[in-house]
């Protein structure tokens, strides 16, 4: 699941293959995000690695000569936005996105009764990876369950082996995504006997006072920090004040380079992330893109992105999406 971009990358040579001439009609995918409140910090990143990615291919053909159409519409991650989102396009597009755990829970009981494919990619339930359940609903990447999971796995291989004793802290958005690991962690705690405390705060996540005063008394040996953009700076700024070293934290995978550099090199030297792709920009296919759209002004976004982590997850997700994409009359 853990794979890195070149392998999640790896089938775009198949695609690049394909004849230069279109003699059908278009395949359409539809990514209803929030492009401007929450998440907007990424957002623009993958809609602009996912056009890029869909104009690289139609250069070389589309999909066995389909052009690919990419359709954008914002929610400002309200579900019933999301909804509407999805009602207006799920007639034109063989797949429905969100990058919402909020609005990827308001719409999956209708995709599930529509029998649309809903794209979960590195968001939403996680519970979704039954696809015995959710015969709809296509998880890509590492889910919030798998990631918590794989933290306390690495925690206990640098604790020996051994976590009894371990204190845990779990510091999170008091948010849907936030709240996605909570019970995986409650479960993990009574499997492996780490003491367990769940610090949540609110929205928008400037204020983290109150949940790093108590995270002060109970002095954990390790921080999982579920949260994203400007929320990374706050704790790294009440670690400090705390007398928490920063190297006592990991974060999830919203973590970039621009959270990074907003902290500061020196002041973030320790913190690690769960990382679910590689960042930069030496990948065959960025290259490609590079070489084939911004060297010739065709690029759908500012070039300085092309290494940023968020853009490499956009590929990432849409390089198998793309792949399985079935050719053939889109309406339905």
């Amino acid at each position: 699941m853990y794979r890195k971009l070149e392998t999640l990358l790896g089938a775009a040579a198949l695609a690049l293959s394909m004849p230069s001439a279109f003699a059908a009609d278009p395949i359409r995918f539809a990514l209803c995000y929030d492009l401007t409140k929450a998440y907007s910090l990424a957002t623009p990143q993958f809609t602009q690695a996912t056009r890029d990615y869909a104009d690289l291919l139609n250069l070389k053909g589309g999909i066995e000569g389909h052009p690919i159409e990419i359709i954008v519409q914002d929610t400002g991650n309200e579900p019933q936005r999301g909804i509407e989102c999805y009602e207006r396009v799920k007639d034109k597009a063989i797949t429905v996105d969100f990058i919402s755990t909020p609005v990827a829970r308001g719409v999956l009981p209708r995709a599930m009764k529509d029998g649309r494919v809903m794209i979960q990619g590195f968001a939403g339930r996680s519970d979704a990876i039954d696809g015995e359940v959710y015969d709809w609903i296509f998880p890509l990447g590492p889910t919030y369950w798998g990631q918590a999971a794989n933290m306390v796995s690495y925690f206990k291989k640098q604790s020996g082996g051994n976590l009894k004793g371990k204190k845990i802290a779990y510091l999170y958005l008091d948010f849907p995504s936030g709240q996605e690991p909570v019970p995986v962690m409650q479960e993990l705690q009574k499997q492996e006997g780490f003491e367990l405390q769940l610090f949540p705060y609110p929205l928008p996540g400037n204020d983290q006072s109150g949940a790093w005063s108590q995270m002060r008394r109970f002095q954990p040996d390790m921080i999982m920090h579920w949260a994203f953009g400007g929320m990374h700076v706050v704790a790294a700024k009440e670690a400090k004040r705390n007398g928490i070293p920063v190297d006592r934290i990991i974060s999830f995978n919203w973590l970039n380079e621009v959270d990074i550099n907003n902290i500061g090199l020196d002041a973030a030297k320790g913190i690690r992330r769960s990382a679910v792709v590689k960042s930069g920009a030496d990948h065959p296919l960025i290259k490609d893109i590079i070489s084939n759209l911004y060297d010739k002004g065709k690029g759908n976004g500012d070039r300085k992105f092309l290494s940023d982590i968020y853009y490499n997850t956009g590929l990432s997700m849409y390089a198998p999406v793309f792949e399985a994409a079935p050719p053939g009359d889109q309406e339905r």
